[in-house]
């Protein structure tokens, strides 16, 4: 990976963007926008008592309003944002999912939200739409979502053609345990600040090893963005859904997520009290490790958010050093391994060793990592897209181009796929072109279940022709 440097751009009127560009650690809440099959009034009703009680908390910086969070079927977020306007001053970040979006929504929503006074906003791709049948239901073949999925990097371009002077945000998932899924993310990462993403919000997790690792890729780059942590308040209904699987782009190992049902299975007091010390926990380890700030998710009512608020208020155990916390973090988990896999990958092989928290080019160790061999089809295809020009006068060849492609005739499409080194994303269930979503399992399974993402076919191409760096640009390979 070459190093970068990103040039910020500074808007006026944003306290939350001041606040982060100013290296002010900053707390965010967030709230979930309600379903839409609850009448609006009603719905927005506890978001804005939610919004009231962190208020009322100085803590407590900005406000997020979620989009689509596990499903399609979800108020207008902007529209719940303006409701929270009434209730509180302070800055709200408005997330914009791309699940079952079209240009012409994203486009309306940062329209929106900007003449509502909203600056601040947070591209998602979104996880698997619940309106997107999968294989289970199709045979194994996965046909396209009827609206699709609008990948966070077009809405940031989206937003930076609008021309608003709004604060964007992207997303990273660091919980990836196999070296592909790793630097997939990492290289789209830069994509998408080079494409003109003001700061990063890391996806929950609980490998707080990952949440050094993503702040090393960073320094270790130069790179110098706000970054946030999202984390989860886990409550009996939400450990659950770990142990179902509901919780996209989360793997747990069995050892944590056997120390989770211990937890939950013996009250529901005892249950959140080991929450709220882990959360606290987490938020003293973001602050240590450099971290912008946290968005914690999962409150559910204002008692819940007392208590969260009362909890992270002071680093627990008066921790005031890295050492001090790894020791606190480590004597609370005891023998609990939060790798998902045995062979699981970290791009640093001494994270959560050293007593300073900050990357160090001479003690900090890169790990090694083999990526796959890309097969001799792709390799094919990839060398007769360079050869051929969309207006080529070889018909027999252009015949054969246009089979490889996959029958694409429309010239925007076939630009688009040389994002993805000129393969077709057929077998990407989201049709995604930029580079890989955050939702595979630990061992690089799609969210689907139907194949390995098919990501890991375009990266081990771009390793193979020593092209790596095209991953990260924002430009297709023409």
């Amino acid at each position: 990976m070459t190093n970068k440097q990103f040039t910020m751009q500074f808007h006026t009127g944003n306290p939350l963007a001041e606040r982060l560009r100013a290296a002010q650690f900053t707390c965010l809440v967030e709230i979930d926008t309600p379903r839409a099959d609850q009448p609006f009034e009603s719905a927005v009703g506890i978001a804005n008592n939610l919004a009231r009680c962190a208020h009322n908390h100085e803590m407590v910086q900005a406000i997020a309003v979620t989009d689509r969070l596990r499903s399609e079927n979800t108020h207008d977020p902007v529209q719940v944002a303006q409701s929270l306007q009434n209730t509180t001053p302070k800055p709200l970040l408005v997330h914009i999912s791309g699940k079952g979006s079209d240009t012409h929504r994203v486009r309306t929503l940062l329209g929106s939200a900007y003449s509502s006074g909203i600056r601040s906003v947070l591209a998602v791709t979104g996880d698997r739409s619940d309106l997107h049948p999968g294989p289970r239901n199709t045979g194994g073949r996965i046909p396209p979502h009827p609206v699709g999925y609008t990948d966070s990097v077009a809405t940031i371009r989206e937003a930076r053609n609008i021309g608003h002077p709004l604060f964007i945000g992207c997303g990273v998932n660091p919980f990836k345990y196999n070296p592909s899924d790793q630097y997939l993310q990492y290289y789209k990462l830069v994509r998408k600040l080079s494409i003109g993403a003001d700061f990063i919000m890391v996806q929950a997790g609980w490998d707080m090893c990952k949440h050094q690792e993503i702040k090393w890729f960073l320094q270790m780059r130069e790179m110098e963005v706000p970054i946030i942590a999202r984390l989860m308040l886990l409550n009996r209904e939400k450990i659950a859904d770990i142990h179902q699987g509901l919780i996209t782009g989360a793997p747990v190992s069995r050892s944590f997520a056997s120390q989770l049902q211990r937890e939950s299975d013996i009250s529901d007091a005892q249950c959140l009290a080991a929450q709220l010390r882990r959360l606290a926990l987490q938020v003293a380890g973001c602050r240590l490790l450099g971290y912008s700030g946290v968005q914690i998710a999962g409150i559910d009512s204002e008692q819940t958010l007392e208590m969260v608020l009362n909890a992270i208020q002071t680093p627990p155990d008066g921790i005031t050093t890295f050492a001090d916390w790894i020791e606190a973090w480590n004597d609370f988990h005891a023998d609990i391994v939060f790798t998902p896999a045995s062979t699981a990958y970290y791009m640093f092989n001494n994270l959560l060793e050293t007593e300073v928290p900050a990357y160090d080019p001479e003690t900090s160790q890169l790990a090694e990592q083999t990526f796959p061999r890309s097969s001799r089809f792709d390799r094919l295809r990839y060398h007769l897209a360079q050869h051929i020009k969309p207006n080529g006068t070889i018909a027999s060849i252009a015949r054969h181009l246009h089979a490889l492609k996959n029958k694409e005739t429309n010239h925007e499409q076939n630009r688009n796929h040389a994002f993805a080194m000129h393969l077709a994303p057929k077998t990407c269930p989201k049709r995604l072109v930029y580079g890989a979503c955050g939702g595979s399992e630990a061992d690089g399974l799609c969210e689907f279940g139907h194949d390995t993402c098919f990501f890991h076919r375009v990266l081990a191409l771009a390793n193979d022709l020593n092209k790596l760096n095209r991953l990260e640009d924002i430009t297709p390979d023409e």
